[in-house]
């Protein structure tokens, strides 16, 4: 794929293709980690990709993203027009990004693809991607953010402190028991685009400083425990261009006591943020916390399916 060549053509077949989930993100995004405007932009880590035509007409459209982790690529997304379905191009593009990134010295190459479409997780199973997990993709506009209700804390005096655990923001010194609890709830294989690295969690001058510059502001809470250890993670994550995207973590000894406080903490905490989609992806295991996004608001969007091939 030409960027400059292509692009109209190809952000012309992305709106026709995905219209509907564009819509209900309230921006352009094709999937998370992936947006137009950073098609147009030519980020750094966007692999372009694929395109397939006929007649000089693009009818067919892969992209890529380059993953944090070497070697490791991601399929952002796979779009073939609906007048030239069921020809076989969606999987002449995915054999040509396979041996592209074979070439490449890639050695994994992951994608999400939605688990009702039994056709495009077929092709891919054809094509030696295997199944390795369910995530559900929960959106909210944030005008239909609503308060959820919580148990009281011990006093007026200490709103988040609840007895049996506190609820406070995340400190320098818990950076690697935010991080191994992080790593022990959310397989890193379901983390889109990338499994948080370890320093995502070191609060210090270095990291504010990057984040300043980007136009982000990553607000970390932890449940911590009478023990002191950290037992559950809240997290809002606020980039420059793009939705909030909510991240709940919670050991499951805990996640009983600790989830309602803790979606009840973010969703007040997003009130005083300015208005735009606020979207999570929760792993189908974590169930106990889909009638609190329900309760804040959230819509589920999507069932998605995670699919891995490793590259020998």
């Amino acid at each position: 794929m030409h960027v400059r060549q292509d692009a109209r053509q190809v952000i012309a077949l992305l709106e026709l293709v995905f219209n509907q989930h564009l819509r209900g993100a309230g921006h352009h995004t094709i999937s998370p980690g992936f947006s137009i405007k950073d098609f147009l932009s030519g980020r750094e880590q966007i692999v372009p990709g694929f395109v397939y035509s006929i007649n000089k007409r693009i009818v067919g459209n892969v992209s890529l993203l380059e993953s944090k982790v070497k070697g490791r690529y991601l399929v952002a997304n796979v779009a073939v027009h609906p007048d030239f379905r069921r020809r076989g191009i969606a999987r002449k593009m995915m054999v040509e990004v396979v041996r592209y990134i074979k070439n490449r010295g890639g050695h994994q190459i992951a994608l999400q693809v939605e688990t009702e479409n039994q056709s495009a997780f077929t092709l891919y199973e054809q094509l030696g991607f295997t199944n390795v997990g369910e995530v559900r993709d929960w959106r909210m506009n944030w005008y239909a953010l609503k308060t959820v209700a919580s148990k009281p804390p011990i006093s007026r005096s200490r709103p988040d402190d609840y007895g049996e655990f506190l609820l406070r923001p995340l400190r320098p010194e818990d950076a690697k028991q935010a991080y191994q609890l992080d790593k022990s709830i959310f397989p890193k294989e379901l983390n889109w685009p990338d499994p948080p690295q370890s320093s995502y969690y070191r609060r210090g001058l270095k990291q504010s400083i990057q984040w300043f510059f980007s136009a982000s502001n990553h607000e970390i809470w932890v449940a911590e425990n009478q023990s002191k250890q950290i037992v559950g993670l809240g997290i809002i994550e606020n980039d420059f261009g793009r939705p909030y995207t909510l991240k709940i973590r919670s050991h499951q000894d805990w996640a009983h006591l600790i989830e309602r406080p803790m979606v009840a903490k973010l969703s007040r905490r997003l009130r005083y943020m300015r208005s735009k989609t606020v979207v999570m992806q929760q792993d189908v295991k974590q169930a106990s916390i889909e009638g609190l996004l329900r309760e804040a608001g959230f819509s589920l969007k999507r069932n998605l399916t995670v699919m891995n091939l490793v590259i020998e």
